[in-house]
């Protein structure tokens, strides 16, 4: 799979269903809106989790030898950054899940 396609497939899949959406008229209940909610947080939550783990691992075993090859070649700090900026958007998606409840 391509580098680009892995980074941009949750973006573009995301504006796929909001325009299948918008085009087709489909309007949400509100029982749906706050169950779609509901699961967002909860898995989001749980995804934050995994990669709040997989950083402090990652933090915690810089002394062996895979990690020191993948200082080397630069493939750690993409992994860092990478998982940074998904528990970013993870983030994100709770926040405006959460916003839901107080509007």
């Amino acid at each position: 799979m391509s580098r680009n396609f892995e980074q941009f497939h949750p973006i573009l899949s995301t504006l796929l269903i909001i325009i299948i959406l918008y085009i087709f008229n489909i309007k949400l209940g509100d029982s749906l809106l706050n169950d779609i909610s509901n699961y967002i947080i909860t898995i989001f939550s749980i995804f934050c989790g995994f990669s709040a783990t997989s950083l402090s691992i990652l933090f915690t075993i810089q002394d062996k030898d895979i990690i020191k090859k993948m200082k080397s070649f630069g493939t750690f700090y993409e992994i860092i950054v990478y998982l940074e900026k998904a528990m970013f958007f993870r983030f994100t998606a709770i926040a405006f899940s959460f916003r839901q409840y107080f509007l």
